[in-house]
C-alpha cells in the first residue's frame, strides 16, 4: 500500500523500445532509467498482431479491437457501405477508468488519445487535444480550467500536424515547437498535481510521436539544398525530443505526492517508414502499370493521396472533408466485380474482402471462396521481392479471423487481412517484383506521400511500478496496462482525506 494512494502514469506516445533501451544503456535518459530500476522494464504487444493502430483505443477501453472495433480513425461501416470517421456513436468507447470516477476517485485525464470530453458532471480534471499528436478538438473540464491554464501557461504551442510533403523550414518549426510543447505540458502536469491531488493522473505526451514521424530521418527532404548547421539540427532532432521527455518524466515525477505509484509507458514505437501502403492497391492487383485497365474510379482513386489533394484538403473544413471522404469510399469501386480492396491506414496494410451477406454488395461467399481468396492474396503480397535485393517487402499476412473471435461484436468492421512490412522502405528501392514476374520501377529516393520519415512499430513498453499481468502464450498488450492501472487504484481506494470542493470551485477560488 503506497501511502498517499496517488497513481501517475506518464505516456510517452510512441517513443520506440529500440531506442529507448539503446538510450538507457548510454545513460541518456536518467528519469526514465530511475523508473527502470524500481520496476524493471516489460515489453507490450499490440492486443491483434497487424493491427497496431489501434492499440490507444484497446488500452482507453481496455478491450481488445474486435471488442470495440477503432482499428483506425477511418473505420468501414459495413451497413452503409463506405468508411467513416470512427466515433462513439456507433464504435464502442467505454474508457476502462469509468468505474473509478463512479466510486468517488478524483481523475486527472491530460491529452490521453482518442478519448472525448467527459460532460459537465465530470469531478476532476480533464485536457483533451493540448499536444496530443492526432487531430483532436480542445476539451477542458471544468470549463474555467481553460481560462487558468492559458493565464499561467500560455496557450497551446503544440502545431496541428503538416501531414503530407515537407519542407525544411516546418520541420524546424515542429523540432522547436515540440520542445517548448513537453516543457509546457510538464509545468501543467505538475501545476495540477500539486492543485488537485488526483488519486488517478493519466497523461500522454505527444511530441515523440509527432517528431517520430517526420524528423526520424530526413529522407522527406533534399538534404543537399540545406546548410550543414540545418543538417545537423535536424538530425539530432529525435534526440533533442527524447531527452525533453525524460525530463518532462523527471518534473512530474518530483511533483507527485511521498509514495505514489509512477510509472511510464509507450504502447508501440517509431522506425523507419517503409511507405509500401502507397503501392498496397497494385501489389494487390498484381499487374504492371502497362497493362492495367485503369478506369475514371481508379485514376480518381489514386489522386486521393497526391500532393496537390494532401494540400488542398488542409485548407478544407473538417466537416466538408469528412463529406467527401464518405461520398468518394462509397463509389470508389465497381462493386459488382470488386472482390477486395485495400483500406486507408498509415502503417501496416490493410486488406477488406467485399464478402456476400456483410457488404451491401458483396460477391464473396463466406467459407470455402473466401479463405481462399485470403490465402490467395496473401500469397501475393509474401511472393512481392526488391528488384535489387530481391528480398521480400512484406515479413506477415495476419488473417484477422484467427486473431479475433469470429463472435467478437465489432469483428465486422475489423479488415480480413493485415500487413506487416519488412523496414526496407520505398526510397531506398527503385522497383518491385511482383507475383508472376511483373515489375514495377521508379528512380531511387521516391518519397512517401504522407511525407512521414518514420512510422509505427508494433512493440511497446511500460518501466516503473506498473505490476503489468503477463500473459502465458503472448507479451502483454495495452489491455493487460489497462487492468494494472485499474486493479492497483481499486486497492488504494479513496483515502481518508479531508472533504476537497468539487474541481471547478477550487479552480474558481485559488
Amino acid at each position: 500500500m503506497h501511502a498517499s494512494g496517488s497513481s501517475i502514469w506518464i505516456g510517452l506516445d510512441a517513443f520506440d523500445l529500440v531506442e529507448l533501451r539503446l538510450r538507457l544503456r548510454q545513460g541518456d535518459l536518467p528519469n526514465l532509467a530511475r523508473l527502470a530500476r524500481t520496476g524493471g522494464l516489460t515489453r507490450l504487444a499490440p492486443d491483434v498482431p497487424g493491427l497496431h493502430q489501434s492499440v490507444w483505443r484497446s488500452f482507453v477501453n481496455g478491450r481488445p479491437v474486435g471488442d470495440h472495433g477503432w482499428y483506425f480513425s477511418k473505420v468501414w461501416r459495413p451497413e452503409h457501405g463506405r468508411l467513416e470517421c470512427a466515433d462513439p456513436s456507433w464504435l464502442r468507447l467505454e474508457p476502462f477508468w469509468q468505474p473509478l470516477a463512479d466510486a468517488g476517485l478524483r481523475l486527472a485525464l491530460i491529452d490521453v488519445p482518442h478519448v472525448r470530453d467527459p460532460g459537465p458532471t465530470f469531478d476532476g480534471v480533464f485536457l483533451g487535444g493540448w499536444q496530443a499528436h492526432d487531430r483532436h478538438p480542445l476539451e477542458v473540464r471544468p470549463a474555467t480550467l481553460l481560462g487558468e491554464l492559458t493565464a499561467r501557461f500560455g496557450p497551446p504551442v503544440m502545431p496541428p500536424e503538416h501531414y503530407g510533403p515537407q519542407q525544411s523550414g516546418e520541420l524546424r518549426r515542429l523540432h522547436r515547437l515540440a520542445l517548448a510543447a513537453l516543457d509546457q505540458i510538464a509545468r501543467v502536469a505538475e501545476w495540477i498535481l500539486r492543485r488537485e491531488r488526483p488519486d488517478l493522473m493519466l497523461l500522454a505526451l505527444g511530441a515523440p510521436h509527432r517528431v517520430g514521424h517526420y524528423l526520424w530521418d530526413l529522407s522527406q527532404i533534399d538534404r543537399s539544398r540545406l546548410a550543414p548547421e540545418e543538417i545537423r539540427t535536424l538530425d539530432r532532432a529525435l534526440d533533442d525530443v527524447y531527452a525533453a521527455a525524460d525530463r518532462a518524466v523527471g518534473r512530474i515525477a518530483a511533483a507527485a505526492p511521498p509514495g505514489a505509484r509512477l510509472a511510464a509507458f509507450a504502447l508501440h514505437g517509431m522506425g523507419p517508414n517503409p511507405g509500401w501502403n502507397d503501392l498496397l492497391p497494385r501489389l494487390l492487383d498484381g499487374q504492371p502499370e502497362a497493362r492495367r485497365r485503369r478506369s475514371l474510379r481508379a485514376r480518381a482513386h489514386g489522386l486521393r493521396r497526391s500532393p496537390l489533394v494532401l494540400n488542398a484538403s488542409r485548407l478544407m473544413p473538417p466537416a466538408i472533408a469528412d463529406v467527401l471522404r464518405d461520398v468518394w469510399s462509397a463509389r470508389m469501386h465497381h462493386w459488382s466485380s470488386t472482390r477486395f480492396f485495400a483500406l486507408p491506414s498509415e502503417t501496416g496494410g490493410l486488406v477488406r474482402i467485399n464478402l456476400a451477406g456483410r457488404e451491401p454488395l458483396g460477391i464473396v461467399e463466406p467459407g470455402a471462396e473466401y479463405e481462399d481468396l485470403c490465402a490467395e492474396l496473401a500469397a501475393r503480397l509474401t511472393a512481392v521481392t526488391d528488384l535489387e535485393t530481391g528480398e521480400p517487402i512484406v515479413a506477415r499476412v495476419n488473417f484477422v479471423d484467427q486473431l479475433v473471435p469470429p463472435d467478437a461484436p465489432f469483428r465486422p468492421y475489423l479488415p480480413d487481412l493485415a500487413v506487416e512490412w519488412r523496414e526496407r522502405r520505398i526510397g531506398d528501392s527503385v522497383g518491385l517484383r511482383l507475383a508472376g514476374g511483373a515489375t514495377l520501377r521508379w528512380p531511387r529516393g521516391r518519397r512517401t506521400s504522407s511525407g512521414r520519415s518514420g512510422d509505427h512499430r508494433s512493440h511497446g513498453w511500460v518501466v516503473g511500478d506498473a505490476d503489468v499481468p503477463v500473459p502465458l502464450d503472448r507479451a502483454p498488450s495495452g489491455v493487460e496496462l489497462a487492468a494494472a492501472i485499474l486493479d492497483g487504484c481499486v486497492q488504494r481506494r479513496p483515502r481518508a482525506a479531508p472533504q476537497r470542493a468539487p474541481a471547478a470551485t477550487r479552480l474558481q477560488t485559488a
